[in-house]
């Protein structure tokens, strides 16, 4: 027998089969679930909910980084844009053709939507033209819309069951298989890099940055597991970080590679698939590295829709179905991402317009990652009478 409330607070699992109770608490999508009792606390123990409970925490360390933030990361400044329409942010793309030496037709393939899995056209059967520091013609990528991040947000429902079901051992497996996949093209991103003005020793400690990030992610997430947290009454506690769902990024222009891989590793780490916007000013080096996802990633796990950030943001934050978002960009897309998203109440992290160190390890690789990209359950096994 199971009760709870469809806020996504609290249950309690009655049974006499322990291995049975244990399997259903599990798969409850509750902040906590106690066995054969009810309405324990603790004040080292965390408790908090998901879908219509909000995700705040109170107790242990989740309550703890509600107030605090770890060291060594950009401090939470306080802003407020006054001039922000809410209803006309992003809601038409502007204009995409540049000014500049060259822009006119380019030799290589324009570069699609890469959806499901595979690269496809938009729906808006149009493209955007990147250049190079020179003002160079680089490529054409997709024009993406809301259509599109629909179907990308589709494609990551699709996906999810599959890959939440994968162990810690597999999930490690295939980021350490995309850092391979990095090291075989890392002469060809260093070269693109080159071409965005950044100069080859920074270049080349980019795209290296990039493949240890991919590699640490896959140790942590191979070291998974249960922790055991002793609590006042008898019997221990169990604190499971599971997967928020489908987890929506938003990348920063600068580091688009390292920036990618840094925010990307985390979210498949801890089990969530992935629609994500690349780089705004160089989305090139993202698509590449999608051409190895073809073959090593399940069909739908990680989707990558480029086109105009404020355009693509709105349709983010204003979609129901995308279960936590992350955005890295302007004061104003800050804000107008923690106003939209109070529709599902879905979990943001916003930059609030201050760059961040990606090659740093407290900002890049830190444990605030670890902590937003994964919810916490506390499942109770009291003992005795």
């Amino acid at each position: 027998m199971a009760n709870g409330t469809p806020r996504g607070g609290s249950a309690s699992v009655w049974s006499e089969r322990l291995g049975q109770a244990l399997e259903l608490g599990h798969r409850l999508r509750m902040g906590t679930v106690w066995i054969n009792a009810h309405g324990l606390r603790d004040p080292a123990v965390p408790t908090g909910g998901c879908k219509w409970s909000g995700s705040s925490w109170h107790g242990g360390l989740d309550g703890m980084y509600e107030y605090l933030q770890p060291s060594g990361t950009p401090a939470r400044m306080p802003y407020f844009c006054e001039n922000l329409n809410y209803d006309t942010f992003g809601l038409a793309v502007p204009s995409n053709v540049p000014a500049g030496p060259e822009t006119g037709p380019s030799s290589a393939a324009p570069y699609g939507l890469f959806v499901g899995g595979r690269f496809q056209a938009p729906g808006t059967r149009s493209s955007r033209p990147i250049q190079d520091s020179h003002g160079n013609l680089h490529g054409y990528v997709a024009e993406g819309g809301a259509k599109d991040i629909r179907g990308a947000v589709e494609a990551a429902h699709q996906a999810a069951p599959g890959w939440v079901d994968q162990s810690p051992g597999a999930r490690a497996a295939l980021l350490w298989a995309l850092a391979a996949a990095l090291e075989r093209r890392e002469s060809a991103l260093t070269s693109k890099l080159e071409r965005h003005g950044v100069e080859f020793k920074a270049a080349k400690v980019e795209v290296e940055l990039s493949m240890r990030r991919l590699r640490a992610w896959g140790s942590r997430a191979q070291a998974q597991g249960p922790c055991p947290q002793a609590a006042e009454l008898r019997g221990p506690v169990l604190r499971l970080r599971e997967p928020l769902g489908v987890l929506a990024i938003v990348c920063p222009d600068e580091w688009p590679l390292l920036a990618f891989v840094s925010l990307l590793a985390p979210a498949l780490a801890y089990g969530n698939t992935v629609v994500l916007v690349p780089s705004g000013a160089c989305p090139i080096l993202a698509l590449d590295v999608c051409q190895d996802m073809i073959t090593l990633l399940p069909a739908g796990l990680v989707n990558v829709v480029t086109g105009d950030r404020d355009h693509l943001t709105r349709c983010l934050a204003l979609h129901q179905d995308v279960q936590a978002l992350w955005y890295f960009g302007s004061a104003q897309g800050s804000q107008f991402v923690e106003r939209a998203s109070t529709g599902n109440l879905k979990p943001v992290w916003v930059s609030r317009g201050c760059p961040r160190a990606w090659d740093q390890e407290a900002e890049g690789a830190g444990p605030d990652l670890e902590l937003r990209a994964a919810r916490t359950k506390a499942l109770w096994l009291p003992m005795g009478d």
